[in-house]
């Protein structure tokens, strides 16, 4: 990780390009915390803390979002922002970071009928709310995708014939993949039910987007409607991991109505592309509506773009990444609760 930078800079566009000063007082507040603990050798949980801290207030595009991470830091003295830091890193960054621990997509029952073949008989009904879940929205999503992986390119393996002829014969040798229902805002935001912790937990992801300026997200994504194809990207298996793993995301450009988004990934090197200049880093996609079916929401994109750049500007990203993989070496992961351990681990040791 590297230390915050001197000056202050934000992604808001502000009236004649000027910051609050509490924002900048804050800021360099922050800076000075980090110098310190960096001299004292501190646990390096701490220092991501607050390196965390500095870096949400650089990377948030709305106003409200700062200003929350503003106020909690000036409530907070020197000695508590590690632990400040920890809460937005335990309620931002690992809301959008899931650590191994995607809910799988139903499996096929031999006697479901194969829902590829009638793919195309999508209708609104069916995406209303009463009848959305995990099944329909893979179904919607690769049919608005165009059977294809929003980041690499590659074709689901049953798509429509004449499909996957233009396809073989435009991408020559280039795989043609099982493709994946991807979340953007993830399913377990929807634990309220028989589990105290999860459900305590929930609530203070919900509290903190609405805290950040977005109350709507709970009722946009309540129950079944964490499904609305708002929600989804169709997403190669390995794609899909590191989309979970906060190693691929979706920058905004252009305005709204051009539905573009920069593909970044934190390594250049990761996932695969059935042709560089059309997919993978630094590519620019189009993410919009296909007939009926909508485009995935820019806001939730954003969202989860500005979570990718703080967990790695700060040091988050690679500090979790290493405690999963110590947690790893000494643990088999067999059920849901050693999922919750192994998130859990990182605040039990570092703080």
């Amino acid at each position: 990780m590297t230390l915050l930078p001197e000056l202050f800079s934000t992604r808001l566009i502000l009236p004649e390009e000027a910051c609050p000063p509490e924002w900048i007082e804050q800021y360099n507040r922050l800076r000075s915390a980090e110098a310190v603990l960096v001299s004292q050798a501190s646990p390096k949980g701490q220092r991501v803390a607050v390196s965390c801290l500095g870096h949400l207030l650089r990377e948030l595009d709305k106003r409200e979002a700062v200003e929350e991470v503003v106020l909690a830091v000036q409530d907070a003295d020197d000695a508590s922002l590690p632990k400040v830091g920890k809460y937005y890193i335990q309620y931002f960054i690992c809301l959008f970071r899931r650590s191994g621990g995607r809910t799988p997509p139903p499996s096929d029952h031999p006697s479901r009928p194969d829902v590829y073949e009638t793919v195309r008989q999508v209708t609104y009904n069916e995406l209303s709310p009463a009848n959305l879940n995990h099944q329909r929205a893979k179904k919607a999503a690769l049919e608005r995708d165009g059977y294809r992986c929003v980041a690499s390119g590659i074709m689901h393996f049953r798509a429509p014939q004449e499909m996957l002829r233009e396809y073989s014969e435009r991408y020559q040798g280039q795989p043609i993949l099982a493709l994946e229902c991807s979340h953007i805002i993830p399913e377990s935001l929807n634990n309220f039910e028989g589990h105290d912790k999860k459900t305590h937990e929930t609530s203070a992801m919900y509290s903190l987007l609405k805290a950040f300026g977005y109350p709507h997200c709970f009722y946009e994504l309540n129950g079944a409607n964490i499904h609305r194809l708002q929600n989804i990207l169709t997403l190669e298996k390995n794609m899909h991991e590191h989309f979970d793993t906060l190693n691929l995301w979706f920058e905004p450009v252009g305005n709204e109505d051009s539905y573009q988004y920069q593909t970044c990934l934190a390594n250049p090197l990761f996932g695969l592309s059935v042709d560089k200049n059309e997919y993978g880093h630094g590519c620019i996609v189009k993410l919009g509506p296909n007939d009926n079916l909508p485009a995935p929401s820019r806001e939730y994109l954003a969202l989860h773009a500005a979570c990718c750049r703080v967990a790695h500007a700060s040091g988050a990203a690679g500090y979790l990444d290493e405690s999963d993989r110590r947690f790893e070496e000494v643990h088999m992961i067999t059920s849901s609760d050693d999922l919750d351990a192994l998130n859990g681990r990182l605040w039990i040791t570092a703080f």
